[in-house]
């Protein structure tokens, strides 16, 4: 095999691990992401069973304050609930909108691992094509050598 052909078979080889490299990559982030998806479902789940158990707790709160005379202090306790539901709404909120950022930032990685994968392949397939026609070349060169050197050989010529 020719210096060129061994060169190219090394750089086919590079390629190979690129790709396989790539590959790997793509499957974490494919993985990565799954993960990413799972826990925004799971937030979106808890912002709504926080939504519904503020506004049971809300109305049970409404309920038992209606006929009744309320001193300062049953009010300032009745805000205080009020806001700590509030407040635990916001947070499983605030939780939601992270994790959907944090799919859609997963979504967008395992794109660009795609693509890089995709790059790498169509990088290798090259390579093989390159290493394949050199091959083929290299053998019609060495077919052609021997013809020429059969045919300086034949009974009435005399070798160079």
């Amino acid at each position: 095999m020719s210096a060129p052909a061994i060169q190219l078979r090394q750089m086919l080889r590079l390629r190979e691990q690129r790709e396989r490299r790539a590959k790997a990559e793509l499957d974490h982030r494919i993985a990565r992401q799954t993960a990413a998806h799972a826990a925004a479902e799971f937030a979106a789940s808890r912002l709504s069973i926080q939504t519904v158990q503020r506004k049971s707790s809300e109305a049970q709160i409404y309920r038992e304050m209606l006929g009744r005379r309320l001193t300062p202090r049953d009010v300032d306790a009745v805000v205080g609930r009020l806001s700590n539901l509030k407040a635990q709404v916001e947070r499983a909120t605030a939780d939601a909108v992270a994790a959907g950022r944090a799919a859609a930032a997963a979504l967008d990685a395992v794109d660009e691992a795609r693509r890089d994968f995709g790059n790498r392949l169509r990088a290798r397939r090259k390579w093989e094509y390159l290493v394949a026609d050199a091959e083929q070349t290299g053998q019609r060169r060495s077919e052609l050598v021997d013809e020429l050197a059969a045919a300086n050989l034949r009974p009435g010529r005399s070798a160079p």
